[in-house]
Formats: structure tokens, sequence, C-alpha cells
């Protein structure tokens, strides 16, 4: 037993990081074997890896000749080099059955137990089972999946029936994610798993063929379900694979053979997706800063990895952000370059898009197939058993004109609309003989509330100056017909991310303080604090339940997906925030680096947004899932934020400047988050720099009278050195008396002073020797302004 777990293996000597290097790497191979130049021992491995796992060479004595399917992935290649490797990662998943021709170990341990079995095939067709299970459950968890792997009898169930097991196992086994075990780190031990095995084969190889989503417990993938966000090309490829299941006839001198193209074999249509673009770290959103200060840098924007690591450790501690600073320092660009980078437009909404159901007096029609010109609907699922017909959408766009000229509901038989529409019609009127398809289809199309139209998954809303109430966001029900609702970009976005709960969608309010915040924003804010929904409309059906008003529903709730980005400017026409505002937000502040921008200079040019469009996508999911966990700092990290909360907390209470639970709990996501997307050590004076910096500092605001002695107080607080006294797991703030002493009497103006200088006119306390030198360096120019104005706020014009 539990022998297939520990030799069961993929080889890992042709995958790279990403699709887009192990493609480049497969094409570099091609040409090396095309040139009969001799192989170094790396270059001999990667090359016997792509014969006797992907059938890209076969051997020719004593050297490698290409073969057509290596021929058929160059084709693909040319015109998209991140699908023609995702083509051929599945295509060899799909084929790599077991026992092989390949020297996999797994091979002794099948023939030994008479098994045999296609391990990818049997997991795609278990997903599309789990796939119809609602929320988490749709997910396959390794650690419910490993139960039925530990007995090797069961690795030759088929789809349907590994299906069944995992159903048995959950009955007496389930859990929230937040309880999962990981593959690698927690399961190594337990089953001897190599980590270049299952590790390998579930976080690599299954990654890059663009047909999965992963699910994640904090950093950690702890398990895999299929992808929401499939295009044509995609979804084909799975239902060829699940209809064409591989067969061998174990003959190893045949192997070869076998993983050669085959006249039915992966159809080598191409994808126009770029899921997986760029390197997608194994197991979480660590390389993703790395990733998007390397895409920004080639499309012309100039941004620090630094503020990067604190834009999206905010997005991923609180869905508020709030960018302040310099106007033309570039506030909005990152929020649209993150976003189109992370998303961009990537799919098309469309009322006959396929699969979709329609829904007639009657019956239901199934939409199998629709294209520019027209839609095949089928009046069964299977289409053994189905009726097809084939519609034109301008015949069908005709009855939605004729439906609603003459106000035609529901309730209005097929045979009147279709004398209605005889009389118009550009169409012979016998294809109206298919009246009712014809209704149902047009009251989908109107139902549906769109045509064909670009999918985004952001929305830039310039706020104005007159924004009073929710309406502006959120729309309002037209009170000059009952069967209207006027929308606007941002109630569209909520609803597009309510129907699609698995992408991360961004909300863009440009100079968001041109009106009173808390007047049009105020429903969003509670409701994405509580999860309450927001009323919308009060319409009524028949029977007196809710219902839609020109596809709006009568209420929605702030979707758990939706990531909201405010640029402000502050001048006259502009307002402050409230602590309300302020304390559910990271507000990061813009200042101009002189050495970048005399480097612009020298080269200035516009940012080329088009370039970044889904670069990132790989990222998306990961960065959704992370967005939503509930992580855990070390025992040692969670000691040095209580002595820090203790000590910032007596210090601001002494003036009445206190904060609550919720700032707490989103300090120590941030903490936790900052040091994983950072990649370095010892983060955590970083992390709570910046936390002071982003949450503390900018609720102060006011008099000389009120304010100094608070920005003394915290100069003294953010200057002298934070000593530790660290053992084992065991971290105390080991000088928390001189702390406070020095905080005392900075406060009566006795002690440090940012604004102190010497003889010589330089400054007493620079900057650079600050403890926190980000924060103190904001309350030396908060009590500039101060000393100058007798008024300063954090917000600087």
């Amino acid at each position: 037993m539990l022998k297939l777990i520990q030799t069961f293996t993929f080889d890992r000597n042709a995958f790279k990081r990403s699709a887009l290097l192990s493609a480049k790497s497969a094409a570099d191979h091609i040409a090396l074997v095309t040139s009969s130049a001799s192989l170094d021992k790396t270059q001999a491995n990667i090359v016997g890896a792509f014969a006797s796992y992907m059938g890209l060479f076969a051997r020719e004595g004593e050297k490698f000749k290409i073969t057509e399917a290596a021929n058929a992935f160059l084709r693909m290649y040319s015109r998209n080099e991140s699908d023609a490797w995702r083509w051929l990662a599945t295509r060899s998943l799909w084929r790599f059955v077991i026992p092989n021709g390949t020297a996999c170990a797994a091979n002794a341990v099948a023939k030994a137990n008479n098994t045999s079995f296609a391990f990818f095939y049997n997991l795609l067709g278990l997903l599309m089972h789990l796939g119809t299970l609602s929320d988490d459950r749709r997910f396959l968890y390794y650690d419910e999946f490993l139960k039925i792997l530990d007995d090797d009898a069961k690795w030759k169930l088929g789809p349907a029936d590994l299906f069944s097991q995992i159903l048995s196992v959950r009955s007496s086994f389930w859990r929230p994610i937040t309880g999962r075990q990981t593959l690698l780190e927690d399961l190594e031990d337990q089953y001897k798993v190599g980590r270049d095995n299952f590790n390998t084969l579930f976080n690599k190889s299954f990654d890059q063929t663009g047909l999965f989503s992963f699910v994640n417990n904090g950093p950690k993938i702890v398990g895999l379900g299929l992808s929401t966000n499939l295009d044509a090309v995609l979804q084909r490829r799975i239902r060829f694979m699940l209809d064409n299941p591989p067969i061998w006839k174990h003959d190893e001198e045949s192997w070869p053979q076998f993983l050669e193209l085959h006249e039915k074999d992966l159809p080598q249509a191409v994808s126009t997706s770029e899921v997986s673009a760029v390197p997608v770290p194994e197991s979480s959103v660590k390389g993703m800063v790395e990733a998007a200060f390397g895409s920004f840098r080639a499309a012309n924007f100039i941004v620090s990895q630094d503020l990067l690591v604190r834009f999206i450790s905010s997005l991923l501690a609180k869905r508020l952000v709030i960018l302040t600073g310099l106007s033309g320092s570039g506030k909005t660009k990152l929020a649209q370059a993150f976003a189109v980078w992370l998303g961009g437009t990537q799919t098309v909404v469309d009322s006959f898009e396929p699969g979709a159901e329609i829904k007639s007096d009657k019956i239901s029609y199934h939409v199998a197939a629709s294209d520019d010109l027209a839609i095949e609907l089928w009046n069964h699922k299977e289409e053994a058993q189905a009726t097809k017909v084939v519609l034109p959408r301008a015949l069908v766009l005709e009855w939605v004109a004729e439906i609603r000229e003459k106000g035609f509901d529901k309730d209005t038989t097929a045979r009147t609309i279709r004398e209605a529409v005889d009389k118009k019609t550009k169409y012979s009127t016998q294809l109206n003989s298919f009246e009712t398809h014809l209704k149902a289809a047009a009251f989908r199309y109107i139902e549906f509330g769109k045509e064909p139209a670009a999918h985004t998954f952001f929305e830039l809303i310039a706020v104005g100056p007159d924004w009073n109430g929710k309406e502006n966001v959120l729309g309002y029900p037209d009170a000059l017909n009952s069967e209207k609702y006027v929308r606007t970009p941002t109630l569209d976005l909520l609803l597009r991310a309510k129907d699609d709960p698995t992408s991360p969608y961004f909300l863009i309010l440009d100079e968001m303080n041109l009106s009173h915040v808390e007047r049009y924003f105020a429903d969003m804010l509670s409701s994405m604090e509580s999860g309450q929904p927001i009323h919308l409309h009060d319409d009524l059906d028949a029977q007196g339940k809710p219902t839609m008003r020109d596809g709006v529903p009568g209420e929605v709730r702030f979707p758990h997906n939706v990531f909201v980005i405010g640029t402000v400017n502050v001048d006259e026409t502009t307002y402050m925030f409230s602590p309300k505002v302020l304390d559910r937000a990271n507000v990061i502040e813009f200042r101009v680096d002189g050495n970048e921008l005399l480097g612009f200079a020298e080269r200035p040019s516009d940012i080329e947004l088009d370039s970044l469009r889904a670069v990132g996508f790989g990222f998306s999911s990961p960065f959704l899932q992370a967005s939503q966990c509930d992580p855990q700092l070390e025992v040692s990290q969670r000691q040095m934020l209580k002595a820090e909360i203790d000590l910032l907390f007596h210090t601001l209470s002494q003036h009445n400047a206190e904060f609550g639970f919720r700032v707490v709990h989103e300090m120590a996501r941030f903490s936790y988050f900052y040091e994983h997307l950072s990649g370095e050590s010892e983060t955590f004076r970083d992390a709570w720099d910046s936390q002071i910096l982003q949450k503390v500092l900018p609720k102060l605001h006011g008099s000389r009278r009120k304010l100094e002695p608070i920005l003394l107080a915290l100069s003294a607080y953010c200057y002298m050195e934070h000593k530790w006294s660290t053992g084992g797991e065991v971290a105390s703030l080991s000088n928390k008396g001189e702390l406070e002493k020095g905080i005392a009497e900075a406060t009566q103006m006795q002690g440090i002073s940012p604004l102190s200088e010497d003889s010589g006119g330089n400054r007493k306390y620079p900057t650079t020797s600050a403890h926190l030198s980000r924060s103190y360096e904001k309350i030396a120019r908060m009590l500039s302004v101060l000393d100058q104005n007798g008024f300063a706020s954090f917000a600087e014009a």
C-alpha cells in the first residue's frame, strides 16, 4: 500500500516556472536537436523528458530526431507561445497512462498489482463531477483525495467511482478551507511523497495547462478545481479528452509511437487566452510584486517595488485603499495598471453563450453553438435526443424590436408576436415558423440586458462634485417608466462581480473627495463591512415576491471580490475624509523621487497600458484567494505586534487619538502579507512602519495646539530604536520603559523634535537615523507645515 503515491511522477525536467518559459525551452531544444549539435548532460536530460513524456523527439540510434508532434507544437508556437505549451502539457498529461514506456517507478508497482490507469483523464472527469457542486465543495482537496489514493487498488477507479468515493469521504470528513492541509509541506512526511513528484504534478504541470484554478489556505495551495474562466478552445480541449480516454496496450516498444501525433488527437486550435502568461509561483502570490514591477517597467510606468509591496499588501489586508499625493504622480495610473495587468478585458458577455439554458413557456432550449451570425438551439441537452434549430441573430433582434415596440410581455403568445414580425421581417417568413424558439430567444436577450460586449474587470469612475447620495453610484428606479432602472457603471461592475465570484474586480474612484464620501459611498462602506444588502428598489411580482427590474435585483450585497481604490487630490475644492472612511482604509501617499524624475526626463513617453492587458492574469485567482483567507503571523511576530500596539495605543490614548479592534486586525493582516510579498526576512519593522504611516497618521489633522503634542510624541516613538529580546519563539520589547520616557519628554517639547537643528543648521535628528524612517519623515513634514501655517493634515497639496 501507499507505493503509488510514493512513486508516481511526471518528469519535472520538461517544466520551467511558467508556460511561457516552458514553451521557450521546448522550442530551443527542438532547434538544438534539429541542428544536430552535441548535447551536454542537462540538455540530454531535458530532451529525454520531452521524448519520453511528450513525444517531441524520437531516438534514432544514439541521437534524437524531431517528430510530427514537435512540428505541430512549432506551428502553434508561432501563433501563441504560451498556448502552444498549454496544448503540449495538456496532451502529454492526457496520454500519460500507467504502466507505460518511461522509467517512472510507478510502472513496476502498477504491474505488480495488475493495475492500469490514466491519472489525468480520471482526475479531469472527477473535477467535472465536482464542478456541479456549489461554493468551496466544487474543489478537490489534496488531503481528502489522498485518503482515497493511499489504497493502491483505487488508482484505477474511473471518474464516476472517484466522485462516489469523494462523497463518501466527505460524509465523515469535511472541514472548511482553513482546516485543509497542503500537499507538499503538510503531507510529505505522512505519505513519503517526494518534493518532485506530486508537488510538480499538481502545482506546476497542472497549472501550465491553463485548465485549472487552485484554492489556497493562506499562502499554501490545498486543492484545485476546473477554472471557471475558460475560453471556447480550452473548453473544447476538456470535452475532447473526456470523450476520448487514452488506451495503450502496454507494449513498451510501442510507447514512442503511442506518443506520436495521431489523426484522432487533441485538436490543435490555438487559444487567444493569456492564462498563466506570467511565471506564477507554485504556492501563492509570492513573486507577484516582482512580476508586476517588471511588467510596469516594460510599459514605461515608473513605480518603486517598495510602493508595490505596500499597495498590494494593503489591498489584501482590506479591500479599500486610498492613494493621495502630488497631482500627476501616478496614483490613478497605478490603479489602472494593476487592474489591467491582473485582469484587463478578458471575456465576452453574450446572451447566447454556448451552454446557456433558455426557458420558453413549456420547454428549455440549450445553446449548443453561437457566433456573430447565428445561434444553434437544441431542445434536449443530449445531442442524440435533440432537435436542432439554427436562428439568425438578426432575426432574433427583429423579434426583440417588435416586442419592445408593441409592449408585448411573456404572456403574449408566440403566434401573436410572429404575426407582428411577419409584416416587417427581411427574412423568409418560413423561418418564423420556429416561433417558440424565437420568442424564448428574444426574451432571453431582453432579460439578459446586454449585447455581446467586452467584459471588463474594472471601472474607472470620475467622482462628481455634486454627488450627494447613493444614486450617483448605484443608480435608481426610473420614475417615468416602471420597468426601467437607471443603471451606472458602478452597479454594472458589482453585478458582474456577483456573477463571477472567482475573479477579482476593481472599482477605481478618481478624485473621490470632490464630494463628501460619506454621502455617496456610505451604503457601500457599510455593506463591505457588514455583508448586509444594499436596497435598490421595491418591485414585487404577482405573488408579492421581490423581482428584477430591467435586470437589476431589489437589493445587492457588496461582492467579496470587489476591491475599491480611491485617488485623492487636495486643494480648495475638495473635502477631508471622516474617521469612518479612514478607519477602513490604508492611505498611501505618492511622492516623486528626484532621480526617477530625471530618468524619466531623459526619455519621456506615455504609459502603454494596452501592453499590460491580462499579463498578470495567472495571479488573479491566488490574489483573490489570499484576500479571503485569515492569515496568522508567526508566534514571535505576533508578540512583536502586540508589544508595538500596546505602546502605540498608550501613546495615542494620552491625546484621545486611540484606535479600535478593526485597525488592529487590519494591521496584523498587512504585516503578514507585507512579509509574504517582499520575499525578505526581518521585515516586521518595515511593515509596522508602513502601518503607522498608512493607518495612524492619515487621521491626524488640526491646529498647532491640538496636533503638535501628538506629533511630537509620535516623532519620539518613531525615532528611538525599538530593542527586542528574543529566545526561541519568544519576543519582547526590552526598552519599553526608555521609550515611554522619551515619548513623555517629547510631548512636553523637552526631548526629541524633528525640527531641532544644531549650530550649523543641520537637523539634529536626521530621518535616515530613525527607527521607523518612513513615518518619522512624514511626521517631520507635518510638523514643518504646522510650524509655518499653524495647521496641518496628512494630505499635502
